[in-house]
Protein backbone atom coordinates (compact mmCIF):
# COMPACT_ATOMS: atom_id res chain seq x y z
CA UNK A 1 0.00 0.00 0.00
CA UNK A 2 2.69 2.31 1.11
CA UNK A 3 4.67 1.86 -2.11
CA UNK A 4 1.80 2.81 -4.67
CA UNK A 5 2.06 6.42 -2.27
CA UNK A 6 5.13 6.58 -2.59
CA UNK A 7 5.01 6.20 -6.36
CA UNK A 8 2.01 8.16 -6.95
CA UNK A 9 4.01 10.90 -5.14
CA UNK A 10 6.69 11.06 -7.01
CA UNK A 11 4.97 10.55 -10.03
CA UNK A 12 3.20 13.86 -9.13
CA UNK A 13 6.24 15.78 -8.38
CA UNK A 14 7.63 14.89 -11.25
CA UNK A 15 4.83 15.90 -13.42
CA UNK A 16 5.02 19.53 -11.27
CA UNK A 17 8.59 19.94 -11.70
CA UNK A 18 8.43 19.17 -15.35
CA UNK A 19 5.70 21.60 -15.65
CA UNK A 20 7.06 24.68 -13.61
CA UNK A 21 10.81 24.16 -15.53
CA UNK A 22 9.63 24.09 -18.60
CA UNK A 23 7.21 26.86 -18.14
CA UNK A 24 10.07 28.83 -17.02
CA UNK A 25 12.21 27.68 -20.01
CA UNK A 26 9.55 28.37 -22.54
CA UNK A 27 8.28 32.03 -20.70
CA UNK A 28 11.15 34.61 -20.15
CA UNK A 29 8.68 36.41 -18.05
CA UNK A 30 7.94 33.78 -15.77
CA UNK A 31 11.39 33.03 -15.16
CA UNK A 32 12.42 36.63 -14.15
CA UNK A 33 9.42 36.78 -12.20
CA UNK A 34 10.47 33.62 -10.13
CA UNK A 35 13.77 34.81 -9.67
CA UNK A 36 13.65 38.39 -8.92
CA UNK A 37 10.74 37.15 -5.97
CA UNK A 38 11.45 33.38 -4.98
CA UNK A 39 12.83 33.47 -1.50
CA UNK A 40 14.99 29.90 -2.89
CA UNK A 41 16.94 32.41 -5.19
CA UNK A 42 17.96 34.98 -2.52
CA UNK A 43 20.95 34.22 -2.10
CA UNK A 44 21.93 33.56 -6.14
CA UNK A 45 20.55 37.38 -6.71
CA UNK A 46 22.55 38.35 -3.46
CA UNK A 47 26.04 37.23 -4.99
CA UNK A 48 25.24 37.53 -8.87
CA UNK A 49 22.66 39.85 -9.78
CA UNK A 50 19.20 39.37 -11.33
CA UNK A 51 20.25 39.17 -14.65
CA UNK A 52 23.65 36.19 -13.82
CA UNK A 53 21.22 34.71 -11.84
CA UNK A 54 18.39 34.85 -14.59
CA UNK A 55 21.20 33.35 -16.76
CA UNK A 56 22.26 30.77 -14.33
CA UNK A 57 18.74 29.64 -14.20
CA UNK A 58 17.97 29.26 -17.75
CA UNK A 59 21.41 27.51 -18.76
CA UNK A 60 21.94 25.55 -15.76
CA UNK A 61 19.04 24.89 -13.46
CA UNK A 62 15.91 24.36 -15.51
CA UNK A 63 17.58 22.03 -17.57
CA UNK A 64 18.66 20.03 -14.42
CA UNK A 65 15.22 19.86 -13.05
CA UNK A 66 13.94 18.99 -16.46
CA UNK A 67 16.11 15.74 -16.32
CA UNK A 68 15.75 15.18 -12.37
CA UNK A 69 11.33 15.42 -12.79
CA UNK A 70 11.80 13.01 -15.33
CA UNK A 71 13.63 10.61 -13.20
CA UNK A 72 11.02 11.16 -10.49
CA UNK A 73 8.22 10.18 -13.04
CA UNK A 74 10.58 7.31 -14.45
CA UNK A 75 11.22 5.98 -11.02
CA UNK A 76 7.61 6.31 -9.84
CA UNK A 77 6.22 4.54 -12.92
CA UNK A 78 9.29 1.48 -12.08
CA UNK A 79 7.93 1.40 -8.24
CA UNK A 80 4.66 1.21 -9.54
CA UNK A 81 4.80 -1.63 -11.92
CA UNK A 82 7.14 -3.65 -9.40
Amino acid sequence: MSEEIYSLLLVGTGIVGLFFSIKALVDPAFARKHVETSPKVWLWRKHFGVEKALTMTRKIFLPLGIVISFGFIILGIILLVV
